[in-house]
């Protein structure tokens, strides 16, 4: 469960934002099991999504034979796409093999934070790259 300090930010955006402050709890609990942070207590809780990375490089056939090829991306999804990102370990590990392939594109397939914002959307919320959206929800 959340921190008071934290349950409070939550009710300033749900206010703001004309939420149920009820809604956006359960939203965020689930879609973070509780955690805004990876265990490093900088780095955003994020998933990697091996599908999204794979059509993150669709104009990139190498690239997208090279991920494939080490098993970090895969055409359709399948609950078998997060069997190694049970740990913190295992979800760094998954992010940092998509990394040495394309960065952008690594930031861009993952969830990330509270609400689980994939990165691909960052240039609609107002950044201009994924990796900018996750540096902008890091505590650092």
């Amino acid at each position: 469960m959340f921190s008071q300090s934290r349950v409070n930010d939550i009710a300033a955006v749900a206010t703001a934002s004309n939420i149920p402050l009820a809604a956006l709890l359960a939203v965020v609990e689930v879609e973070s099991a509780g955690a805004p942070f990876e265990p490093d207590g900088v780095t955003p809780r994020f998933l990697f999504e091996r599908h999204v990375f794979f059509r993150q490089l669709r104009n990139f056939p190498r690239k997208q034979g090279a991920a494939l090829s080490k098993g970090i991306a895969r055409p359709s999804y399948s609950k078998t796409n997060y069997k190694d990102q049970g740990t913190a370990m295992g979800r760094r590990r998954l992010l940092d093999a998509a990394i040495e392939i394309d960065r952008e594109a690594a930031f861009s397939s993952a969830s990330w934070g509270l609400g689980q914002v994939m990165g691909f959307h960052a240039k609609s919320m107002g950044y201009g790259s994924a990796s900018t959206m996750v540096q902008a929800m890091s505590s650092d």
